[in-house]
């Protein structure tokens, strides 16, 4: 991707208030004070922070990082780009890009599209310690299930522990310890990794995570999010991310949502309570509380009612 600065502007006959008219109509993007590039700027906040923090050299790090691993946050990015450099001394901003200093050997740093960018176990610890568990979860969780599925999980482990203890000392860094003590390999979206957690503050029990639900005569019926199997209750994150993750090529949301009753039907003939909640549940855990607690109730009912007198 090609920039433009103000001079470069002006020496291709363009003067201030051309400038001003191509940003207006989109021809020109203004990244930040005295750089442009060509072309309407990005409409997500992930893109618009991606193109702002290719804008300087330096380690990408944090959020930043983040973006350009492709990992998913608790929020937007923030408005600066974030970088890293090594030493012990404070942050500060300059124009756009905050310059934070921490302890950074080289081997924390990796390329992502010929950037300098904090490796993916630093800047999961990175974004804990600067945001909190919650925060860090996110992308934690989202990193140990790619390296997982890339057969790399221990590595990856003992990287991100590597990172802890070499920072021990640095502020956030018992929120990084808790995530890395709690963090799942198995949720398949944020908001996954969210009710997760939220369940685990509210001292609910430990759900099974993506268990395989079978008919009494060996039939697969599908995949819960969560399960408690002792209580017979199945759990479902119930969000539009979750429905776009699940439509086959050519079927359109009715179709999803069909299959997806049919699905819950087949179990629920099985016996099994199949409860769910969205992301207002998520937010105010309380009201996750009582739907789930309110599911291990008709279950304990319901098994009441079915055991032989």
């Amino acid at each position: 991707m090609e920039f433009f600065t103000t001079q470069q502007l002006y020496a291709t006959g363009l003067g201030p208030h051309q400038i001003r008219r191509e940003v207006t109509s989109g021809t020109l993007t203004r990244v930040r004070h005295g750089l442009y590039r060509r072309g309407e700027a990005p409409d997500a906040p992930r893109e618009e922070h991606q193109l702002l923090a290719t804008t300087w050299d330096g380690v990408l790090g944090f959020e930043s990082a983040a973006v350009l691993h492709g990992l998913p946050l608790l929020k937007d990015p923030p408005a600066l780009a974030q970088f890293l450099r090594p030493g012990t001394g404070r942050s500060n901003s300059r124009s756009g890009r905050v310059l934070r200093s921490a302890p950074l050997p080289d081997h924390h740093i990796t390329d992502v599209e010929g950037r300098a960018v904090t490796t993916i176990p630093r800047t999961v610890v990175d974004v804990t310690r600067r945001g909190g568990v919650e925060a860090g979860l996110v992308p934690w969780e989202a990193a140990r299930r790619r390296a997982m599925l890339a057969e790399e999980l221990d590595e990856f482990d003992r990287e991100a522990s590597e990172v802890v203890e070499l920072l021990v000392r640095r502020h956030g860094i018992e929120a990084a310890r808790i995530a890395r003590d709690v963090a799942s390999s198995l949720s398949e979206s944020p908001m996954e990794t969210r009710s997760r957690w939220a369940m685990r503050q509210l001292g609910l029990p430990e759900p099974v995570q993506q268990f395989e639900v079978y008919s009494r005569d060996g039939e697969f019926l599908g995949r819960a999010d969560f399960a408690w199997p002792e209580l017979g209750v199945l759990g479902e994150y119930d969000g539009q991310d979750k429905y776009d993750r699940l439509a086959r090529r050519g079927e359109s949301p009715a179709q999803v949502v069909r299959r997806e009753k049919r699905r819950q039907e087949s179990m629920e003939q099985e016996g099994w309570i199949v409860v769910r909640w969205g992301i207002e549940e998520v937010i105010i855990p309380r009201k996750l509380q009582r739907i789930l607690l309110a599911a291990f109730a008709r279950a304990r009912s319901q098994r009441h009612l079915l055991a032989p007198s």
